[in-house]
């Protein structure tokens, strides 16, 4: 193993591996973090943040009370009550100099600790009922003492059922400590320019807000998520060049057609193309024509005409008597495809997704597979195992910021010769 690999093992490491995160933890972190590495899940970014910075009188908190809003208070037990009937919470009447409220909780161990007279720092969503103020089940009670044990910012992750928020944070922090001194790989002058953080301090900071934090913080966090974004972006392009470099050394197959198919999908259109839609097919036909595989981005504005292009495209592919797919995010989109190329391309159209069921999607499936489908439209089912290509020579990606490169390589693995994708 390189030294590199060595470095980021521990992030690449199954979630179970986390101290004190067991099995059944670890499957229900994985479903948030969509991943079971621990990389997953540090990339599993706070959705909201909590502020607890600001301690108000609960005569303040009344006056301005926004319900389930969080207040930060310093208070004084005045009684503790337990429930005469089941189903009822256990109660702390508190007050400070200004108010009293009711804190509830629904189990015992959450109030053994207290005693009447105690002075506690209280974190949590104040409510209205009636006359009075309660407080259910407060985020944080410790004894005003430890006040600093509270966190200033508080971060609100993404849960599951069974997952808490305390599990997660634990979690969280383990794998922050992981996180070893990497090299840089956004160039000094960039950082600079944008004030961002080093990739560790940008997911502490999101992750971990000092507990120091000041009125300063949000444009910090914000600058953090700048940083990561960028990452996440400069990834995929470099993920995609490289792609594109070791496409460049295999033999591809030249798609020319006799124009047959696209002259007659243009009459059906009634339309020229415009000049810059004849432009861009231009250097795509030229790129099909090549002994290489293609891999081209084509952009445009809404309505400018990119799935006209991508239909001519396909239609070269059918002309030489091959395959060619198109993949679209979302079923709602794949279907509008559907149809437009059902209506225009004049050869058999197959659309394949995951609510096609039972024997539809075997007749699809059986279609695709022997070569009667010669254009396919579909969603993520398009690169499932189960789906077979009888000569797929050109597959075409709508919104492809929408799928992971890994995806989009599926689909072009589909091909039995080097594939032409756009």
């Amino acid at each position: 193993m390189s030294p590199e690999l060595t470095r980021i093992s521990p992030l690449l490491a199954p979630l179970a591996t986390l101290p004190g995160i067991g099995p059944r933890y670890a499957d229900l972190l994985r479903k948030v973090a969509l991943g079971p590495r621990v990389i997953d899940l540090l990339f599993t970014l706070p959705t909201s943040y909590t502020d607890r910075r600001t301690v108000l009188t609960l005569r303040e908190a009344r006056q301005n009370l926004v319900p389930g809003a969080t207040l930060t208070a310093k208070l004084r037990v005045l009684d503790i009550t337990s429930p005469t009937r089941s189903r009822q919470p256990f109660r702390i009447r508190a007050c400070d100099d200004t108010d009293e409220v009711d804190i509830l909780f629904f189990h015992q161990a959450f109030i053994r600790s207290v005693a009447i007279g105690d002075e506690l720092a209280v974190s949590g969503k104040l409510e209205r009922y009636g006359l009075s103020l309660t407080m259910p089940h407060p985020d944080y009670m410790v004894g005003w003492a430890r006040r600093s044990s509270i966190p200033a910012i508080d971060p609100v992750w993404p849960l599951t059922a069974g997952l808490f928020t305390s599990v997660m944070r634990r979690a969280m922090h383990k794998a922050l400590d992981l996180i070893p001194p990497l090299p840089e790989w956004i160039s000094p002058e960039r950082l600079v320019h944008h004030d961002w953080p080093g990739f560790g301090a940008a997911l502490n900071m999101l992750h971990r807000p000092p507990e120091s934090s000041d009125a300063s913080w949000s444009g910090k966090a914000l600058l953090a998520r700048e940083r990561l974004a960028y990452d996440e972006c400069l990834a995929d392009q470099l993920a995609l060049a490289m792609a594109r470099l070791e496409a460049r050394t295999q033999t591809g197959r030249a798609l020319t057609g006799d124009g047959s198919l696209r002259k007659a999908a243009l009459e059906r259109f009634g339309h020229k193309p415009t000049g810059a839609q004849s432009r861009a097919l231009a250097e795509i036909d030229t790129d099909l024509a090549a002994p290489i595989p293609m891999m081209r981005l084509l952009q445009g504005d809404v309505g400018s005409g990119k799935t006209l292009v991508a239909l001519m495209a396909m239609l070269r592919a059918v002309e030489c008597g091959a395959q060619a797919a198109l993949m679209a995010p979302t079923e709602i989109l794949a279907s509008q495809h559907f149809e437009t190329l059902s209506r225009l391309s004049g050869v058999e159209c197959v659309y394949l997704s995951g609510s096609v069921k039972g024997k539809a999607r075997r007749l699809a499936l059986d279609s695709i597979a022997d070569g009667t489908a010669r254009l396919i439209v579909g969603t993520h089912a398009l690169f499932q195992e189960k789906v077979v290509f009888q000569d797929l020579a050109l597959a075409v990606i709508d919104e492809q910021h929408r799928f992971g490169v890994a995806q989009r390589t599926m689909l072009g693995s589909k091909a039995v010769r080097p594939i032409s994708s756009s």
